[in-house]
C-alpha cells in the first residue's frame, strides 16, 4: 500500500510506482489519502473530474513507459469527510516478468 495526498506530477514517477508494485507482490496506490505510521491519517480527496484525470494519467504513464505493461485497475471511493470528493485506488497485479520503466 502506498498513500499519496496528491497525484504524482511526472509520468516517469507514476510508471515507476506501478512497476515497483508489479515487480514485487502487487499492491495498491491510494491517491487522496495521507498516511502516518503505515495507516491512513487523513483523506484529502479530489473532485470527480480530478479523479478521472488521475486514472487517465496513470493509464497513459503505464502504457507509454512500462514494458511489459503490468495489469492495473481502478476503484473510486467517496471521501469519508466529504462525499462530493473522491479517493482513487490504483490496484497493481504482480507481474511474472520484470517490468522496466522507460526514462
Amino acid at each position: 500500500m502506498d498513500w499519496k495526498a496528491k497525484p504524482t506530477v511526472f509520468a516517469f514517477e507514476r510508471a515507476k510506482d506501478v512497476a515497483a508494485f508489479a515487480n514485487h507482490l502487487g499492491g495498491t496506490l491510494l491517491i487522496g489519502a495521507c498516511e502516518e505510521h503505515g495507516r491512513v491519517k487523513a483523506y484529502v480527496g479530489m473532485r470527480p473530474e480530478e479523479a478521472g484525470a488521475v486514472r487517465d494519467d496513470y493509464s497513459k504513464a503505464v502504457a507509454k513507459r512500462c514494458m511489459p505493461r503490468p495489469m492495473i485497475d481502478f476503484d473510486e471511493y467517496d471521501d469519508p469527510g466529504d462525499p462530493a470528493k473522491r479517493i482513487v485506488a490504483i490496484n497493481v497485479q504482480p507481474s511474472l516478468n520484470l517490468v522496466g520503466v522507460e526514462v
